[in-house]
């Protein structure tokens, strides 16, 4: 019976392991903004970066990037769609394995892909959406 268990062991942990998206080389640009502190867009792109890894089995984050305080009247329209404080978007690049989840291409790059997080002030980021 233990070696039954082992067996599984052996061949279920390789399988759990691979099955999440890969951001251990994402690279991280435009983290300035006159709206948000360093602290707010860092913590942002960690919540990205746990729901990539979740969510995105059998891709690899490339880039994260804070979209800019130029794009204010796009947070706001977002803020009133979600009825809380503040509203804040990255734009990320990913690839998709040959094995990642059906609704990707695979083999294909994503570039730009919007995620969207929102939070009432003194509160933590909430992941809203994701998409183009």
């Amino acid at each position: 019976m233990k070696k039954l268990i082992l067996s599984c062991l052996i061949f279920i942990i390789p399988i759990l392991l691979c099955s999440c998206g890969d951001t251990s080389a994402v690279n991280i640009e435009n983290i300035k903004s006159d709206i948000y502190t360093e602290d707010d867009i860092k913590s942002g792109i960690n919540l990205i970066k746990t729901h990539f890894q979740k969510n995105f089995d059998g891709c690899e984050l490339r880039r994260i990037s804070y979209v800019g305080d130029e794009r204010m009247d796009e947070f706001k329209e977002w803020q009133s769609n979600y009825k809380l404080d503040e509203v804040i978007i990255f734009e990320t690049d990913f690839f998709v394995g040959e094995d990642a989840e059906e609704c990707f291409n695979p083999n294909d790059d994503y570039k730009n892909w919007k995620f969207i997080l929102a939070r009432n002030k003194g509160e933590n980021w909430k992941y809203m959406d994701s998409g183009y």
